[in-house]
């Protein structure tokens, strides 16, 4: 679903949402759950897009590899596109599946599965390509990282990375059904016990939801722009400003990416854009404000994609400062970081 604006009604997306739907292997811990495989696939504007860029990137006679194969649609699309050699890895246990899917579309002579970690990963001959989907929640993610290592090892002078550039985006929201769902732990006593210690810790997650751009608040800001190849991809550390354009309600902030994946070919999960399993990201604040026109919102902006805490591949961390229209000190300031979000006995 996609919040109008105000954050009052709501719209289906551009591609109705399925009856029945896989649960996210975020959610089971299952990593080689078919599930998963299902729900990337599902994504017909993410793996048509990959196609195309394979397409128009892969060369006849090319050495590629495929990080994280999974189902090994991409893969498939390589051989297609005339790799001579396809290095499909993978660490979990879906590789065996996909081995024999690969195989029974005659790929079999050409594709070689590599049952590891990238990182204990050796290959025999330096590589035209690196494909991987590779993208977290606004781009840069944990397995990013493992593309850039792997390339660094592996390329051949001249060699690319599909994707090969990968920008982050964000705007101040006005949304009263994100803030709602966000908060909901300080309304009532849910079935007659106090929940609202809960509150800290759903305040500092990051959150994946529609929107659509009419619930901005202020023109977007472009965060980042990373090329894979020459960049650090590890962490994104940001300050921008807003000035807010109409008055109304701060919720939080909605970010989201656009990539470059080569060939001339734009992966997007803005709000705009045709829906992807991204969607768009949520960061919400601690506490709803009114703004008033010409407010300035101040962000400081970071992301960590690499893991801090065990079983954590990386965090996000958001501070906001609220300067109301003619005065000098902020009115409101919030520091707020998805490290606070994991739950801490006291």
């Amino acid at each position: 679903m996609r919040v109008a604006a105000q954050g009052t009604s709501l719209a289906n997306p551009s591609r109705a949402e399925p009856s029945i739907q896989y649960v996210p292997v975020a959610m089971t811990g299952q990593q080689s759950l078919m599930a998963f495989h299902r729900h990337l696939l599902d994504d017909t504007v993410r793996t048509e897009t990959f196609i195309r860029a394979i397409e128009a990137v892969v060369k006849p006679g090319d050495v590629v590899v495929d990080l994280g194969t999974g189902s090994g649609i991409l893969a498939m699309a390589c051989c297609r596109a005339g790799a001579r050699r396809v290095y499909a890895i993978e660490a979990n246990e879906i590789i065996r599946a996909t081995k024999r899917v690969v195989e029974a579309n005659g790929m079999g002579d050409t594709v070689v599965f590599i049952h590891k970690e990238s990182s204990r990963v050796t290959l025999p001959e330096p590589v035209d390509l690196i494909v991987s989907e590779c993208l977290g929640l606004m781009g840069p993610g944990d397995m990013m990282m493992s593309v850039v290592e792997l390339a660094r090892r592996s390329l051949r002078e001249g060699g690319r990375i599909l994707p090969e550039r990968v920008e982050l985006f964000i705007a101040p929201v006005e949304s009263s059904l994100h803030s709602d769902y966000v908060n909901s732990w300080n309304r009532g006593r849910p079935y007659g016990f106090d929940m609202s210690i809960y509150q800290e810790i759903a305040s500092n997650n990051v959150y994946v939801a529609w929107f659509d751009p009419e619930s901005f608040l202020a023109p977007q800001q472009r965060i980042a722009s990373l090329r894979l190849l020459d960049d650090d991809v590890s962490k994104v550390e940001k300050q921008v400003g807003f000035r807010v354009e109409r008055s109304g309600q701060l919720h939080g902030f909605c970010g989201w990416f656009e990539v470059e994946l080569g060939g001339g070919v734009r992966l997007n999960s803005s709000p705009s854009d045709p829906a992807t399993i991204w969607k768009q990201v949520f960061l919400p604040l601690e506490q709803p404000v009114h703004v008033e026109a010409g407010t300035e919102v101040r962000l400081d902006f970071g992301l960590v994609t690499t893991g801090v805490i065990p079983n954590m591949p990386g965090y996000f961390r958001w501070e906001t400062a609220l300067i109301p229209p003619g005065a000098a000190a902020p009115s409101h300031v919030f520091k707020q970081s998805s490290l606070k979000s994991i739950p801490r006995a006291r």
